[in-house]
């Protein structure tokens, strides 16, 4: 294999990399640096240790480890750099691909919930509706009753002064 040359930023980078996923004191990553890589992401994420998106995360930085040690022992111990530039790439579409499902579910609950919202917001309006027309209806009903109540007596009141003049 041919040798690879690094510019000052990729060895920046790479470095950077290597330090997120918590090397032991001797600045090598052993079994133990998963562990303490999730305790740190625990500790900025306030995930407990049940959630969902904990459990992802610790399953993908897993399977990464398990690669990274699997390549470092076939190369005896040591890593060549391009593998393991393939498997930060590997690690992060993997990444990539689980935040876009978490946000498509998101955005699915989120549709879900404002529909349901629109309708009871429906509902609502049409027993508002429904109860102001019974409403009106009973309020024109008592008008006309009191119409009548009130021609009623307006007749009576007549028959009674045409009686008074006949009887005189």
């Amino acid at each position: 294999m041919p040798a690879i040359h690094l510019s000052v930023f990729q060895h920046e980078k790479l470095e950077f990399f290597f330090n997120f996923y918590e090397p032991n004191e001797n600045k090598c990553l052993d079994d133990t640096s998963i562990s303490r890589f999730m305790k740190r992401v625990l500790d900025y994420t306030k995930w407990t240790e049940d959630d969902v998106r904990t459990i992802h995360c610790r399953e993908i930085h897993e399977a990464f480890f398990e690669v990274l040690f699997e390549r470092s022992w076939e190369g005896g111990g040591k890593l060549v750099i391009v593998e393991v530039l393939v498997v930060i790439i590997v690690v992060i579409v993997v990444v990539v691909v689980v935040v876009v499902v978490v946000v498509v579910v998101v955005v699915v609950v989120v549709v879900v919930v404002v529909a349901v919202i629109v309708v009871i917001v429906v509902v609502i309006v049409v027993v508002v509706v429904a109860v102001v027309e019974v409403v009106v209806v009973v309020v024109v009903v008592v008008v006309e009753v009191v119409v009548v109540v009130v021609v009623v007596v307006a007749v009576v009141v007549v028959i009674g002064e045409v009686l008074v003049v006949i009887v005189n």
